[in-house]
């Protein structure tokens, strides 16, 4: 389970691990321990080894960092039975796109929804237990926890913007863990670090503000607000003058495609509708540089279980952002019913000049790419 900002949305209304006692070293797959050396807890490494050599294992989640695609974390699964009921967890990292790699020293896990994944850095990744707690990983494998204290503050230095469930977002430098408060306007609730490093951010108040000095100071605008009750979703763009939000209703794990916005200039919003009745949701969406807006739709409203989607899900895009197609499915996808089979991305990625889609291969057991959109696909190593 990767998670990430792109489409999550935000509704406007675990233990720490030590170090491992030992190393315990395999061809290709190095095993690596916490920093810290207070806590003695022991990290069953031999369990995290079996669960990702296992031709069994399912691929469950996929980060890579922007601009460094040879940098990638990623969490295997193994069922214990056919139901797949409590799947045993484990995560692994590399630095050179898998030619070699490291576990990371947390150990195997059954919590109930998996590992959250997120970029930290050029160098480091964010993980979570069911999206709690973030705790520090290097490309070595090595586990930090993050240490919040002080006031509220501006990105500094190494720092980069977590989310945190006590403080909101933090400025966390990866390579100690040292945090503090992220100074950001108030009532936040969706933050977004666009490439180039400028800071992204929408308001409960339905204000949209930027920051290109990490926060020292904000340039805020009105939102426009079609309904009560919707969520709010920070579309990554390769642009930092091109802003974009998508909107939604009645979502609960997804987020409604009702409206997207756009924005050029600064002070002034163009709201493009979504297919309207029945509703569209999507989890991940991001701005092509070509500017084609892309859409992964998961579901529609009106699909019931066991049958197939009354219309296309998977990817749409298209320049004019009212009117967005279907992106056919090709390569190793091409085989697949476009009304039946989950195109499940697992990271998007975006750079000032690209945008990278990561997607679970049909047998779940490896990732493929995409730079254009989801035109082309191709092979990308997982372990």
């Amino acid at each position: 389970m990767a998670g990430g900002l792109a489409g999550c949305g935000s509704d406007t209304s675990e233990p720490v691990s030590g170090p491992p006692p030992a190393h315990h070293t395999t061809p290709g797959i190095t095993p690596s321990t916490s920093a810290r050396p207070a806590v003695a807890h022991a990290v069953d490494l031999a369990g995290v080894r079996r669960v990702v050599r296992d031709p069994r294992a399912r691929l469950e989640g996929f980060v890579a960092v922007p601009g460094h695609p040879e940098r990638r974390i990623a969490e295997w699964a193994v069922c214990p039975d056919q139901a797949c009921h409590r799947p045993t967890y484990a995560l692994v990292v590399t630095g050179d796109g898998f030619a070699t790699s490291h576990l990371v020293g947390v150990g195997t896990s059954r919590v109930a929804n998996g590992w959250c994944l997120e970029p930290a850095g050029p160098d480091h990744f964010a993980i979570s237990a069911n999206c709690g707690r973030r705790r520090l990983v290097g490309l070595s494998g090595h586990v930090r926890p993050v240490d919040v204290s002080g006031r509220a503050g501006p990105l500094s230095g190494r720092e980069v913007p977590l989310r945190s469930a006590r403080t909101g977002y933090e400025a966390v430098d990866p390579a100690t863990g040292v945090a503090h408060p992220l100074s950001t306007p108030a009532g936040t609730v969706e933050l977004l670090a666009a490439p180039g490093g400028q800071l992204r951010v929408a308001t409960v108040h339905w204000r949209y503000a930027w920051s290109g000095d990490g926060g020292a100071t904000w340039q805020q605008i009105p939102m426009p607000a079609p309904g009560r009750g919707l969520m709010i979703g920070l579309v990554p763009t390769t642009s930092a003058s091109l802003q974009a939000v998508q909107l939604g209703g009645d979502g609960a794990t997804l987020l409604p495609w009702d409206y997207v916005l756009r924005s050029t200039d600064g002070s002034s919003w163009t709201s493009y509708a979504g297919p309207g009745t029945p509703h569209a949701y999507g989890s991940m969406t991001a701005v092509l540089p070509d500017g084609r807006l892309l859409m992964d739709v998961d579901a529609w409203s009106d699909q019931r279980a066991g049958r197939p989607a009354p219309r296309p899900i998977n990817l749409y895009s298209g320049p004019r952002w009212d009117r967005l197609t279907p992106v056919p499915l090709t390569g190793p996808f091409a085989v697949e019913d476009p009304d039946s089979f989950y195109l499940d991305l697992l990271d998007v990625t975006a750079t000032t000049d690209a945008v990278t889609l990561y997607a679970r291969a049909p047998a779940e057991d490896g990732v493929l790419s995409s730079t254009d959109g989801g035109r082309t696909w191709h092979p990308v190593r997982a372990r």
